[in-house]
């Protein structure tokens, strides 16, 4: 259960209020006797973050792991950002109760509910490659006009993710890294322009304290309208940069983070959010998080453009079993 309180006093996008979810997980896992492991994963979660539902079956031996299905992919696998504990700060839920969340991946690839092919391979000198083909995004993963919208036309085909991951000791910290780049092409007689973009970022950890970074680049103009939660619809975000540490000590979880998102021809917005997470037993947390955020608003009102900035409480229970 997650409830939010907002502050009024400055111009809140969205409103206070409280919100009940559930979620399932289902996972099937097998060996053959040849070690060639296969399974499958089904996870569902009634009011969260699009990105967070999915479902793929897989299979994999010595020689990587294949994916079919419309979880993820290998950006969402590989590219490493801002880490966050509880909620999730940046990438947290402020966006469902009207607020902004970060970009995190390229194009929103990872909210999108497209099949996807996805070859991900082992470690090898601590590096793992990740693949990706979509013959076609879904609505989730385009950004549209509706005054000019075509149904069935505005839509991306043959998207392809590259991306490449890294994990490995140096002394005492573990350092993982990550990078992807998406490319694909607007279906002809669309009103978008070709995906070429991608991420890349880098985590420290040592003792249980965490620090990481990540960049996201979507392009000046590469989607015209920008619909994602949180975001101002009138231009989509060229880029972003995130900021996060993170520190674990017994049942207790404490974060903060920040994005910055740049703009074409808007005002740049930031977010910046801390949190908590108390693991009271088993299967059984409570969490927080304070964000505040400004975002750009107002167009073809007489004003100009302004910013609107707001301060969220957001407060959680949560009982997994």
């Amino acid at each position: 259960m997650q409830s939010a309180l907002l502050d009024p006093a400055r111009a809140p996008v969205g409103g206070a209020g409280t919100r009940l979810d559930g979620e399932a997980h289902i996972a099937i896992d097998g060996q053959t006797d040849t070690g060639v492991t296969y399974g499958g994963r089904l996870q569902l979660l009634r009011a969260a973050k699009p990105r967070d539902n999915g479902s793929y079956a897989e299979i994999a031996w010595a020689w990587g792991e294949f994916r079919l299905g419309d979880y993820g992919g290998a950006a969402r696998e590989l590219t490493v950002s801002a880490p966050t504990v509880g909620i999730g700060q940046i990438d947290g839920d402020l966006d469902r109760f009207g607020g902004l969340s970060a970009l995190i991946a390229p194009y929103a690839l990872n909210n999108d509910d497209s099949t996807k092919l996805t070859y991900l391979s082992p470690a090898v000198f601590g590096f793992r490659l990740g693949l990706s083909y979509t013959p076609e995004l879904a609505g989730g993963g385009i950004e549209i006009v509706p005054a000019r919208r075509i149904a069935g036309i505005d839509t991306h085909r043959n998207v392809t993710e590259i991306a490449l991951g890294s994990t490995r000791d140096i002394g005492v910290v573990t350092v993982t890294s990550g990078a992807s780049a998406v490319f694909g092409e607007a279906r002809a007689g669309s009103h978008l322009h070709d995906l070429a973009g991608g991420a890349a970022g880098v985590k420290l950890a040592w003792n249980g304290l965490t620090l990481g970074s990540g960049f996201v680049y979507d392009g000046p103009g590469t989607l015209p309208l920008d619909r994602r939660p949180g975001h101002v619809g009138i231009e989509s975000v060229v880029s972003e940069i995130n900021l996060g540490l993170t520190y674990d000590i017994g049942h207790w979880s404490l974060g903060a983070s920040w994005a910055h998102d740049y703009r074409k021809a808007l005002p740049s917005s930031d977010i910046v959010s801390a949190g908590v997470a108390y693991r009271i037993v088993r299967g059984l947390t409570i969490g927080a998080d304070l964000s505040h955020y400004s975002r750009p608003s107002g167009q073809g009102q007489g004003r100009g453009l302004g910013q609107i900035e707001t301060t969220v409480l957001l407060a959680e229970t949560a009982l997994h079993f």
